[in-house]
């Protein structure tokens, strides 16, 4: 306000209203454009910005209120005041309303963020609890293959000892035995193939 005060008194020193120094001046009632503030506060301080100037204009000289000049530099002045007042008061609603959204942005990045954690704990937790089932099924299938086919090969081995033992003394006789050796070795093909499959 002093400083508006002091530029329309240098003004009064240039000249009369007739000359272009106070309507040059006049604009500088703009100056309130990034201020942030409301519609009220930012429409007084610019009416008051513009009638310190005006104030210090014709505070030289009260003569110069004799001009014709005088509404023309008034209408002016309350021009530059309300477009002043209107344009940064959506400028601050612009304003305001980037920071209001920026935050909501920040918020829900926060938002997915925790998700995005929660999510890697719960799939870290799934891929441990399908290791440890694959670890359970290799161990069950590792069991079956000892004792299943150990046992069928345990059979095979003492069934060709007898098969063996009895052609020595009764080959003719031997044939019954080739049949079942047959069907245990079919079953432990069997065994491993089901094994294999269930790998």
């Amino acid at each position: 306000v002093v400083s508006m005060l002091a530029m329309g008194w240098v003004n009064g020193h240039l000249g009369s209203p007739e000359q272009p120094y106070l309507h040059v001046t006049l604009p500088l009632v703009l100056i309130t454009l990034p201020l942030p503030v409301g519609l009220g506060p930012r429409l007084a301080l610019n009416l008051l910005f513009a009638a310190a100037l005006l104030g210090g204009y014709f505070s030289y000289r009260a003569d110069y209120l004799a001009s014709n000049m005088v509404p023309y530099g008034l209408s002016l002045a309350l021009f530059f005041a309300l477009i002043s007042a209107l344009v940064g008061h959506a400028g601050f609603l612009l304003r305001r309303q980037n920071f209001m959204q920026a935050r909501k942005l920040e918020a829900h990045s926060h938002e997915l963020e925790d998700k995005v954690k929660e999510r890697t704990v719960e799939l870290r937790r799934l891929v441990s609890k399908l290791e440890t089932t694959r670890e359970d099924e290799r161990s069950r299938i590792s069991r079956e293959l000892h004792d299943e086919l150990g046992q069928q090969l345990t059979a095979l081995r003492y069934a060709l000892a007898y098969v063996r033992t009895r052609y020595e003394t009764e080959p003719d006789a031997v044939g019954p035995n080739l049949v079942e050796l047959d069907k245990l070795l079919g079953q432990t093909r069997q065994t491993i193939r089901g094994l294999l499959q269930a790998m």
